[in-house]
């Protein structure tokens, strides 16, 4: 059993990489995200959003296998998607001492810039530059 949460590490060059990828398919998951929301789908449930009766309303709309189908091609690749509103994606990585940790990026910044320890989540985001000068290592 590994001592790790996850099985595959990214280098910051192999996560920046992925960027133009994600940017593209990222984008997509959004739209398709807000599309169902309005329709009164709820995505992340996989239901209808309860209307005054309580019920669903059916079957999930078309767009929702399109959603799961880039979701899992996302997850599949290694990348966590933490934020569907924001497009909040999270790289496992591991630190020079085998600390695991992840490299975090949001859609709206030019490339990876931050990082954070996995308990501390996006709030504990921390500059790259200000843990380690060696480009490969936050």
């Amino acid at each position: 059993m590994s001592a790790y949460q996850h099985d595959n590490h990214f280098t910051l060059d192999e996560a920046r990489a992925l960027i133009p990828w994600l940017r593209e398919t990222l984008t997509r998951i959004i739209g398709l995200f807000t599309r169902m929301a309005d329709k009164g789908f709820d995505p992340i449930a996989g239901q209808w959003s309860p209307r005054g009766n309580g019920h669903s309303e059916g079957p999930p709309p078309d767009e929702y296998d399109e959603l799961l189908e880039l979701v899992a091609e996302v997850d599949g690749r290694g990348v966590l998607i933490k934020d569907f509103e924001n497009g909040v994606v999270d790289f496992p990585h591991l630190l020079p001492d085998g600390e695991e940790v992840y490299l975090c990026w949001m859609m709206e910044e030019p490339t990876i810039s931050f990082w954070h320890r996995i308990p501390d989540g996006f709030m504990g985001r921390v500059p790259l530059e200000e843990k380690d000068e060696d480009a490969d290592s936050p």
